[in-house]
Order: C-alpha cells, then structure tokens, then sequence
C-alpha cells in the first residue's frame, strides 16, 4: 500500500519526530523578513531538520539570491518596505514556477488573500504567530508534492533545466533527403525539386509538408515510400497515450510546424514520432540541442496531424506557450465566491490553518488523485486505521492509510468544503464543491454514509468541459461503426446510449455529435453536470434552484429548431418520455440511460411512461457499452488463460486455441493495465423488433429479437479485442461477468 503523505501523520521508520523525511535534508529552503528577530524565529523552527538554510532582508535581495542558486521553498513574510511578500512571490512564480511558495502574514486583508490565491501565487498562507510544528508540516507537504512533480518530470527537466529546444538552426542540405528520393525516382521535375528547397530554406517547414501542399505527392505512396527506404520502426498513436510533459523539451507549436511529436523518453532516448523519418537534419538539431539519443517512428500523417490537433485544443492558441504550463494539480485550490468571503475577517478566511493535520490530508489526497486519473474517491474506516481508496480504470484499490483519530477531523473538512451539516453525523449526506487547478476544473460530488466505524465519505469525481474525444479512438469495431453513423443519417429519430455508469456513455454521445454534425446545422447539449465541451454545439445551462430544469430546456431546444439535440442528464424521470415525443416529430436525439442490459433498458422505458408505440416509432438505434482496462503495450506477453476463465465467457473463449495475452506490470503501467477502450454491441431497430415494441412484449423478448439483429455482441467485440492483445480475459469476466448458466 501506498503511504506517501501517511509517514507525515504516523510513526514510521521513515518519520522523523520533527515532521520531515530523510528524502527532504538537502533542499534549500529562503527565509524572507525585513525583521532579523523573524528570521531568527524561522531558522530555530528549522534547526533540526538539516535543511540548506539561505537568508534575505527584503524582496530584493532575495532575488538576487534566487538568481545564484536553486531554491525549492521560498518562506516570505508578506508587510516588508519596498517590495511586499506578495509581490515577490508573484515574481517568483513567474521566474522560477517550480519553487514553492509560502506566505506569513498578519496584516494582509481578504482581498489580497482572494487575488493570491486565485493568481496562484502562494501555495499557503499562515497566520502570524505561527505554530512551529504547523510551519514544519506546511514545508513537508510541500516537498512531499515537489517530490512527486520532480518524479513526473524529473528526466525532462535534468536535461532541459526548463528550456526548450530551438529548432531555428536546422542543417537546411540534411532535410532535402525525401525530394531528392522523389527526384532520383523522377516523381518530381528538376524544377519542383529547386522549388521544395528554396521553400524549405525560406520558411523551416518540412519537406513532407510542402509536397502535399503543392499536391505532389500523395499520403499513402509518401508512406510506403518511408516505410521502405527508412525501415524504421511504425507508431500507432491510437494505441498509445504520449507523455504530454514532453512537449516541454520540443514544443506544440514546433510540432505542428515539423509534424512530429515526442512520444515518450526511455533510458535517454526520445521516442519521435515522425511524418519525414528522412529529416535528419531534424533529428540532429533535436539530438544536439537535448543531448539525448533521438529514435525515429514513422508515423501514418493523418494520425499525427488529429493528435496535434487534439493537444492544441487541449492547450490552447499558441500564444499560450505549452512548453511553460505548470503541473495543473500542484496549485490545488476550493473556488471559492468573492461575495462568499467580502464580510469576513482573515482569521475567518484562513480558519482552517489551525488544524493542519486535517488540511494537508485533504488536500494531499484530492491532488493525489486527480493527479492519478481517479474518478472516485473514498474514505473508508477500519478498525485500526482509515483506508483511502481510489477507483482508477474502474478498479478501487487502497492508496493510503491515515490514523483512525484523523476520522472525525478529516471528514468535518470534507463536509465544511462541500457545504454539508458537520454536527449530523447520523444520517448520509449529499453535497457537491468544486476545485480549480490551473488547467482543470472539476465538480467534486461528495455523500456521507454512517457506519459502525464512523462515517464513510465517496467523492466522484466530474472533470468539467473536457475535450471530445475522436470517435475513432473510442475502440468501436468498423462495422458497428459505421451502422451507428447510418443510425444518425436521418433528420429524427432517437440513439439510445446504454450502460452502466461509469461505462463510457457520455464520452461515446458527444463523440458522435462531433462526428456527424454539418457546418450549417443548429446542435444544443443538455449535461448535468457539464462535463464535455464540444465546439460544434450550444451548451445548455441547467439550474433546478431557478426551475431551469432539463425538460424545460428541451422544450426551448425543440422550438428554436435544432438539428440534433444531445442529452447527457439522467436525474429527471420525465426527461426520457419528453424526448421521445420531440424525437418524432422535431430533432435527433442522442441520449443515455443507466441500464444494464437490453432488457433492463426496456423495462426502465417503461417506467418512464414511454408509450410503446412513441417508443417504436422514435427509437433508431440501441448501443450497448462498457468500458475494459487496457493491456500495457510495453510489458504486454503471450501466455496462459485460466481454463475456468474460458468456460466462464462461453464455448468462443473455450475453444479458442490461438494466443492470449497477459501484461506482468512494469514501470510504464499500474499492475500491467493502462487505460481504457470500449466494448460495443449495436443494434439497429427493424420492423420486427418495432413490431414487438408497439405489441409490448415482455423485455426478455425484446432483447432476444434485438440480439439477433446485433450482427456483434459486446461478447465478440470483447473476444476480438482478447485475442488481439488488447485486452485480457479475466479483465472481460471482472466487466461482463459470467456468460454461462451453471
């Protein structure tokens, strides 16, 4: 089990009585005071802990001393002649992001708290006068996430120190390698030839790029012309997820002028992707400049371009320079309402600073977890200790343990920051906050059920306004694809999205209302909470507090004559059979519900008073979906399946006798799993299952039509993927369950 932040708050081997780890004794810590007496208090707070202890008497100087040397923990006191403590941290954040900041003050007012924090400036204030013991934990957790980021992107920065490559000077004779191939094989003139030079000398663009520009040459043929003469190694990139961190050390907007991309650094190596693996004079200027062994990947230009594109919405305008973000999680803060906090004092502000220990846990594992994908987080009490748990890819498993008698204090915290009542402890409780990094806001929905141990509290976690995925990278088979697509050709009508949650409905709705809308059509999204943002549609806003409610939204989207209408909100019974009815008659419909099965989806149409024969008439589409963890392609080997495994997934997996493969963990992966890919099952409404339908058969005779007309069960998607390696058996069992009667 993970303990990280617990040798903070237990006895360990690994704890020293004065809060700091041995792994802490080298960092530099700047102690910034225009009072000797303060930094006189401030090294005896640290006297013990062998930190490399440096002094300033105002801003000035410690700036100065910030320029000579690296410092990771910067301590400022905040009322100073000259330069204040705010406006100093401001300049180190700006200068040096990566050192941390903390503020001491007992004159500043709410405001400059709310613009600091908000700017992320500080990474915490403490009050004047300060608890020793408070201030000492305040550094540890610090370093406890300076750590972490340095693990992150420790490589990248030991050989960059922060600065990117400049490609600027590029050895201009080395990158005309693929118009001479093209020249010597007389697919280009003398003429065009000289053109493509001057080109590439007059702008720094790539070979490949201009070719296509002029439509010389063509995609395909510029592929297996590579593929022939380089025989480098090919990258799929719809396999892989590349380390984004990369784009520090070649950054996007580079990238998009080259088309290549940093893949991932291995031992010293950077793995490139490339459109022009022949650009050596790209790969030189890259190697030089990084000091790192470049390994070529010939990568198909389609798939290079989407991912870039991906990133740079992602990102943003390249004026936003990607090569300078800071970790979106390191500066975790609550949002917070500036109307919230005008009436109070600082003290009230800062309240929670006299119970650190509650604080830093918090907060220690909510950027844990964001930080590792989680999207839930639970607190569960045991009898000797508190158990964090977080479900990644689906799977709960225990990260963290905190003290028992940090219970009570962490789960008041909890309730203060989502607006819950903290003296009921008897009854559950739901609420909801919501938290600000830098890059990413998420909605954090917090409920609370008593036990016999104390209060077990579940945090979900919705990232909001996240990109839209491609619909090809969602893993759906071409076939059921493409009749998805046929599903959604027609002006009306309704795609019902199945499954449970967690299960990838949503990402699939806004998936293929990205891909099927036209550039002169009207598109609205309902969500609740909103947690896509796809750029071809109008985002509703619901607010049940003012009766701004779904339907009623629904209703506002019929009559202002939209094409297609996305709904992504489950929490309103009526909702369905309002859709319904404006699916016949006004707009596509793309919507979801939480079910489990076919069967389970019709008997809870039912429920909601969906009229059989509306119902057979609107209804164009079913999918099923589930989502299963990938294997890690870097440790992923053949191997054996448990026989019991097979016979459970039916006589397809029983009888197969070709290769399975399993993945043993490594570096790359937790546990020989990375990330997720769907498993899909479409079905098509014929007139027999319409028929069937407006007769109201029972919902078993209902999935029995309809799994007839599947032409591919979740079941053969699943074995597919198996057999392909891209997932395992016991993974599809531990999804879809048991096949087989016994």
């Amino acid at each position: 089990m993970t303990r990280r932040y617990g040798s903070l708050f237990t006895e360990s081997d690994g704890f020293h009585p004065d809060g700091v780890s041995a792994e802490s004794r080298s960092y530099r810590l700047l102690l910034v005071d225009d009072d000797p007496n303060i930094l006189a208090a401030l090294r005896r707070v640290f006297h013990r802990e062998n930190y490399d202890l440096l002094l300033a008497g105002s801003g000035q100087q410690a700036l100065e001393i910030l320029k000579s040397q690296p410092v990771e923990v910067v301590i400022s006191d905040f009322k100073m002649p000259g330069m204040d403590g705010n406006q100093l941290l401001q300049i180190v954040r700006e200068q040096w992001p990566h050192t941390i900041r903390i503020l001491l003050t007992g004159h500043a007012n709410p405001e400059v708290v709310m613009g600091s924090m908000k700017e992320g400036a500080v990474y915490r204030f403490t009050l004047k006068p300060w608890n020793d013991e408070d201030l000492r934990l305040t550094v540890a957790m610090a370093l406890e996430q300076h750590e972490a980021r340095q693990r992150r992107h420790g490589p990248l920065e030991a050989v960059e120190a922060g600065r990117e490559i400049s490609l600027e000077r590029l050895h201009m004779a080395q990158r005309n390698r693929l118009p001479s191939l093209l020249h010597d094989k007389q697919h280009l003139t003398n003429r065009q030839l000289q053109r493509i030079q001057k080109e590439i000398q007059a702008t720094g663009n790539s070979a490949i790029q201009l070719l296509l520009k002029h439509q010389w040459a063509e995609p395909r043929e510029l592929y297996r012309l590579l593929k022939e003469q380089t025989l480098c190694e090919e990258i799929d990139l719809r396999d892989i997820e590349p380390d984004d961190s990369l784009l520090e050390l070649v950054s996007l907007a580079e990238c998009e002028r080259q088309w290549i991309l940093p893949v991932r650094l291995v031992q010293g190596r950077l793995h490139l992707a490339m459109a022009d693996p022949l650009d050596t004079g790209l790969v030189e200027a890259i190697g030089a400049a990084s000091g790192l062994e470049v390994r070529r990947l010939l990568c198909p230009i389609a798939q290079l371009k989407e991912r870039l594109s991906e990133l740079r919405c992602r990102y943003g305008s390249p004026e936003k320079n990607v090569a300078r973000i800071e970790d979106p999680f390191d500066d975790l803060e609550l949002l917070l309402d500036e109307q919230e906090v005008a009436g109070e004092s600082l003290k009230d502000l800062l309240h929670h600073a006299s119970e650190p220990p509650a604080v830093r846990l918090v907060n220690a594992f909510l950027v844990e977890g964001l930080n590792r994908g989680a999207r839930e987080i639970t607190l569960q009490p045991r009898r000797s200790c508190v158990a964090v748990r977080y479900r990644i890819d689906g799977v709960l498993r225990d990260v963290l343990e905190i003290p028992a008698d940090q219970l009570l204090a962490v789960v008041s915290r909890l309730k203060i920051m989502a607006e819950l009542d903290v003296s009921e402890q008897q009854t559950p409780q739901v609420g909801r906050m919501t938290v600000k990094a830098p890059m990413r806001i998420f909605e954090l929905r917090v409920s609370t059920i008593p036990t016999a141990l104390g209060e077990q509290v579940t945090i979900r976690v919705i990232p909001t306004n996240a990109e839209v995925m491609p619909l090809s990278r969602l893993g759906m088979p071409d076939a059921g694809r493409q009749r998805l697509i046929h599903a959604c050709m027609g002006p009306l009508g309704m795609v019902l999205v199945v499954g449970p949650a967690d299960s990838g409905r949503s990402t699939l709705l806004h998936a293929l209302l990205k891909y099927t809308a036209l550039p002169d059509g009207s598109y609205i999204t309902i969500q609740q909470p909103q947690e896509f943002h796809n750029e071809v549609a109008t985002q509703a806003r619901i607010n049940r507090e003012l009766n701004c409610t779904s339907v009623g939204i629904l209703d506002a989207a019929a009559a202002q004559g939209a094409d297609a209408i996305l709904i992504d909100d489950d929490q309103e019974p009526r909702l369905l059979a309002k859709a319904v009815q404006v699916a016949m008659t006004d707009a596509k419909i793309l919507t979801s519900l939480r079910a489990t099965s076919l069967a389970n989806a019709f008997s809870r149409l039912r429920d909601c008073q969906v009229g059989p024969h509306e119902l057979a008439s609107s209804l164009e589409a079913v999918v099923l979906v589930r989502l299963v963890r990938k294997l890690c392609a870097h440790c992923r080997e053949e191997s054996n399946v448990a026989p019991t495994v097979c016979q459970a997934l039916g006589e397809r997996f029983a009888q197969h006798r070709g290769r399975w493969y399993r993945a043993r963990g490594c570096s790359h992966c937790d546990g020989g799993y990375r990330g997720r890919t769907g498993l899909y099952e479409v079905v098509l409404m014929t007139d027999e299952l319409r028929q069937a339908i407006a007769s109201q058969a029972t919902p078993w005779e209902l999935q029995r039509l309809a799994a007839g007309g599947s032409r591919g069960t979740l079941l053969d998607d699943a074995f597919d993927k198996v057999t392909q390696g891209v997932t395992d058996a016991g993974e599809v069992l531990r999804v879809l369950g048991p096949q087989v009667s016994v």
